[in-house]
Parts: C-alpha cells; structure tokens; sequence
C-alpha cells in the first residue's frame, strides 16, 4: 500500500521514521508513526501515536484517543 505524501510528511515533522498502515475505521485510513533505530528496531515511546487519513485531511491523534481507535483492530 502507498502512504500518502501527506501522511509522511506529518509523521517526519512529528520526528517519526517509521510509519505503518494500521486499518480502517468508517471512512478514515489509519497510519501507526514511530521511531525506529539504525538497526531497525523500534524505539519506546509510550503511548501509540496515529496519523488519521480521510482522503482529503490529516491529522495526528496520540495518547488514549489512539488507544480507543487501535480498539478497533
């Protein structure tokens, strides 16, 4: 799956390397962002963090919100 330039160019701008698709839910597309080391293994950073896609806006949603929608899957 392509991610979004918009979606990269949050996720960078947040600090994050490493973004994943996660899933649907209704009419929005979610991406998981993070960081990963030069090793490629995930750095810790607490709550999850998600970019929210609806084809036309993006935003980030972090912390329990991110926890309820991950929910989902």
């Amino acid at each position: 799956m392509n991610i979004p330039e918009i979606v990269k160019t949050i996720a960078y701008s947040e600090g994050c390397n490493s973004i994943t698709y996660v899933g649907r839910v209704g009419e929005d597309d979610f991406y998981g962002i993070g960081e990963v080391d030069e090793e490629g293994r995930a750095v810790p950073n607490g709550l999850p963090a998600l970019v929210k896609w609806n084809g036309k806006d993006a935003s980030v949603i972090c912390g329990h919100e991110a926890l309820d929608i991950l929910s989902h899957f």
